[in-house]
């Protein structure tokens, strides 16, 4: 009798666990090996015991819910549940899961070799009709499953966001494709103000601010 292939929201119903952790331990089955066989086959060679495996579902769980926490801070939450663990097995485990917690990396501001540097102009200066100075950053946005990154443009004058746009990757495009929007909508600016990130001294950002004054 042949077995039937097991996909993964069966899994998923099956042993309890997020999505995430099937397609994770399937990537590392043997070759050779597939659906449910090879599942209890990984588990089995990684010692996944059910209690193991009910550490597991709590942890996934609760990462859901606080992509943030580290080793430490989820140990804290398990042991307030009343599971006796300590950080080293909770570290092994979530290794396994492949939970890894967001915070924030310096990496938004991080300058492009080659690109030119610009002096901050703003100090001492009146502020006093719009389109005389606009604002521009990226941050990012911790989501269940990875991160967001958002650009906004404010007007200094009003104080107000003119624009603002979310990618998932950092790159220069939907930058420039919101300052397109932001011109496109308002005009030019006189002063551009942004940090020294590869975003903002890139050509691809530049080139759309010809007759402007960059200051960061």
């Amino acid at each position: 009798m042949s077995k039937r292939k097991q996909h993964a929201p069966e899994l998923v119903s099956r042993f309890g666990v997020h999505p995430t952790m099937i397609h994770q331990w399937k990537r590392a089955l043997p070759e050779g090996t597939s659906g449910v066989f090879g599942l209890v086959f990984l588990l089995q060679a990684k010692g996944a015991t059910e209690q193991n495996l009910g550490l597991m579902r709590r942890i996934d769980e609760q990462f859901m819910e606080t992509p943030f926490f580290g080793v430490r801070q989820m140990t804290w939450h398990l042991r307030n549940g009343g599971h006796v663990v300590n950080e080293k097995r909770i570290r092994r485990l979530m290794r396994l899961m492949g939970c890894m917690p967001i915070y924030q990396k310096p990496n938004t501001s991080r300058t492009t070799k080659g690109r030119k540097t610009y002096s901050y102009l703003l100090r001492g200066l009146r502020v006093e009709r719009s389109n005389q100075i606009w604002c521009s950053d990226t941050t990012f946005l911790p989501m269940r499953c990875g991160v967001l990154y958002l650009v906004a443009i404010l007007g200094r004058h009003t104080r107000k966001v003119l624009v603002w746009y979310i990618s998932n990757t950092l790159e220069a495009d939907f930058c420039a494709e919101a300052l397109n929007e932001a011109i496109h909508k308002f005009g030019s600016p006189e002063i551009m103000n942004t940090d020294q990130g590869s975003q903002f001294t890139s050509f691809t950002w530049t080139d759309r601010l010809p007759g402007c004054i960059q200051s960061a």
